[in-house]
């Protein structure tokens, strides 16, 4: 069984390595952020897909997400703890194609 994540946990240190941290304020009610490493650790993303996939599963939607990351460093290493967690949820069977690299094309908003 998967741990479960704590809101806290010291950097370099075993348990920041082996147990899933995801910081409750990185949900808001229009989207979820964190500071990675600060905020959300790998396995917290682990954990996060395994979630969204329980949940995708629980509402009888499409399991099928399709990811991508931008030009950062570290985002292809988040993308995949994401997809891990997605393929590793018991409840769903999600099916989660991967994209590569890509650089957003979204023009600037009005508001």
């Amino acid at each position: 069984m998967f741990p479960k994540p704590k809101s806290v946990l010291v950097p370099n240190t075993y348990a920041f390595e082996s147990e899933p941290m995801v910081k409750a304020t990185g949900f808001r009610e229009y989207d979820a952020r964190w500071l990675l490493n600060k905020e959300i650790n790998l396995m917290g993303v682990q954990a996060l897909g395994m979630g969204l996939g329980a949940l995708i599963a629980e509402l009888g939607a499409r399991q099928e997400i399709v990811t991508g990351h931008d030009f950062r460093g570290y985002s292809a290493s988040i993308k995949y703890a994401l997809v891990s967690g997605l393929m590793a949820s018991r409840q769903a069977q999600c099916h989660a194609p991967i994209l590569p690299s890509s650089i957003s094309t979204c023009p600037a908003s009005p508001w």
